[in-house]
């Protein structure tokens, strides 16, 4: 089962972006990523601030999938999503993996310039998401 704070950090999440759960609810989103995903907690004076899950099981295509990422309003600003982001990317190429893609909303430049800095591309945007791409084997 899913930690009490874990559950408390995705509500908070969800009140600022209702479209993560892509119509679940906070427990059926939490059991999903927490059998399926890998998840990278950042705590501060052992309270949770930030979370990132990430997809680091496609085999068949050698790709990872950030599917979600949370800093809370106090910490943001700080490094902490740039510090959550580095860490799936170096996970994914630790496991071999060839490309790591996130997508995000076109209004959240802050999440867009974070992920362009640290050296992903647009692949592609529908309507209002934009999917990016970090081809890993030119980071190795």
């Amino acid at each position: 089962m899913f930690s009490s704070s874990l559950h408390n950090l995705l509500t908070e999440a969800v009140s600022e972006q209702p479209e993560i759960l892509n119509n679940q609810s906070v427990e059926a989103y939490l059991e999903k990523i927490q059998k399926y995903s890998e998840i990278i907690r950042i705590d501060f004076n052992s309270t949770l601030i930030g979370v990132l899950s990430f997809y680091c099981n496609d085999i068949n295509n050698i790709r990872s999938h950030i599917t979600f990422i949370y800093i809370r309003k106090d910490f943001r600003g700080m490094g902490f999503a740039k510090s959550l982001v580095r860490s799936a990317i170096r996970v994914s190429t630790e496991k071999k993996f060839k490309k790591i893609t996130i997508e995000t909303r076109d209004y959240n430049k802050n999440a867009l310039q974070l992920y362009q800095d640290l050296g992903f591309l647009i692949s592609d945007k529908k309507s209002s998401t934009v999917h990016l791409h970090l081809d890993l084997n030119k980071n190795a």
